[in-house]
């Protein structure tokens, strides 16, 4: 089954989503940190990466190839993100990010954007 990672130091935030997205089927697993995501990612394999914590993807190129997979590119990466400036958002997908998602986000869009990353997954 395949699992995605939720990333977020927000606790209402972090339930909201992993509630809503354990009805895709998948498993669902959270963490509180940037630096427990990479840790997480370093030895588990996920289909979507989906994380609030876009400063230390900005700060370098090899974070988000190493949360994805490398270069292999097994992961989907999206980012959460509370008012990203336009030039943020152009480095985010530079760096590999496939979605960047403004807050307040719509549920049900998270939710159609993770289906559609899944079926390619899978």
């Amino acid at each position: 089954t395949p699992k995605i990672i939720i990333a977020c130091s927000e606790e209402p935030l972090r339930r909201i989503l992993a509630h809503s997205l354990r009805t895709l089927g998948c498993g669902v697993e959270c963490v509180t940190s940037h630096k427990a995501l990479v840790t997480r990612c370093l030895h588990h394999r996920y289909a979507v990466i989906l994380t609030c914590f876009r400063a230390p993807l900005i700060a370098g190129y090899r974070t988000a190839r190493r949360l994805a997979g490398g270069t292999s590119r097994s992961s989907a990466l999206f980012v959460l993100a509370d008012r990203p400036s336009p030039s943020e958002v152009v480095t985010l997908l530079e760096r590999g990010v496939e979605q960047v998602l403004t807050l307040p986000v719509s549920t049900a869009r998270l939710r159609r954007k993770i289906e559609y990353s899944l079926r390619r997954y899978r």
